[in-house]
């Protein structure tokens, strides 16, 4: 029997040994397509702006606290990134005038990110393109869905 033959057999006991969850993996293999999907849309919205699919998400999260400034341990927490990964990105975005940093008078330690006017208006001109690309994303889904999806999208993201 010949390498071809023994695939079906080979894949299927490797799958029993290695204890798959034909359900679990489809929901994963499914969100990282969905994942990648939405991230593909955003980068072709924001593509002309001048403004890049993570620091849209960055002024994203500060135009939408109260405030309107984070520590830069807030940003890396709200993004999901490592603080490295968001001093780098905030960096690159004071550079270009999206935003300021500044040392907190009480902590020195710690950074305060805050949006310029350049970085509001930044935002103004991306976001509604953004936002579009997550309609087109979701429009198979009726829109009564919409909350439950997220509800449980919530429960595996905390």
């Amino acid at each position: 029997m010949g390498p071809e033959r023994e695939w079906p057999r080979r894949f299927s006991e490797l799958m029993e040994r290695a204890g798959r969850d034909l359900d679990a993996s489809r929901v994963v293999t499914s969100l990282v397509r969905a994942s990648a999907r939405i991230s593909q849309r955003v980068e072709e919205a924001t593509a002309d702006t001048g403004v890049t699919r993570p620091q849209f998400f960055v002024l994203m999260e500060l135009a939408s606290t109260p405030g309107g400034s984070l520590a830069l341990h807030e940003i890396s927490a709200g993004l999901g990134v490592t603080p490295a990964s968001a001093s780098w990105l905030c960096d690159r975005m004071e550079k270009s005038g999206l935003l300021t940093r500044t040392r907190e008078e009480s902590d020195a330690r710690v950074l305060r990110i805050e949006l310029t006017r350049k970085g509001w208006s930044a935002l103004g001109k991306v976001a509604p393109l953004v936002f579009q690309a997550e309609k087109e994303f979701l429009s198979p889904l009726p829109r009564s869905k919409f909350k439950t999806l997220a509800g449980l999208l919530r429960q595996l993201t905390g």
